[in-house]
């Protein structure tokens, strides 16, 4: 049995671990957290919050090409970063609300004690960052 994550839906956030607090903006010595981590499984089925594009397939790390994330951006120009997610869709494809992003990749070897989790980060049409929580709520 798979499971599924809707970051649509009521989502567990990441809570402070041996790496720190998933929340948006939450210190991390000398910056912040960009984003915001769902707790979940290894495997877990990744959505995207708004339909959209898929603007880029990246490497979250360049020291470590095993890790993806996807890009998706919406029709206001907003993008959507979900890291840690081994994809399933393709750079140019449209995507809607039930489009299976890709499943979420293991993270306790690179990070021990850790969580796991996805990571979202949201970006303005101006490149600023927005809490992925007010993306979510504004419809």
């Amino acid at each position: 049995m798979s499971s599924h994550l809707n970051p649509r839906a009521s989502l567990p956030r990441r809570q402070s671990d041996a790496w720190g607090s998933g929340a948006f903006g939450a210190s991390r010595g000398s910056r912040t957290h960009r984003g915001t981590d769902f707790a979940c499984y290894p495997g877990t089925l990744i959505y995207p919050i708004k339909p959209g594009r898929v603007s880029k397939l990246g490497y979250t790390y360049s020291d470590d090409l095993s890790f993806r994330y996807v890009e998706i951006t919406d029709s206001r120009g907003f993008r959507c970063r979900y890291f840690y997610i081994e994809p399933e869709v393709v750079e140019d494809q449209s995507v809607g609300l039930y489009t299976v992003l890709g499943a979420t990749q293991k993270l306790g070897d690179r990070y021990p004690d850790i969580t796991e989790h996805t990571h979202i980060e949201v970006y303005r049409p101006n490149g600023g960052l927005l809490d992925p929580d007010k993306y979510m709520d504004d419809a």
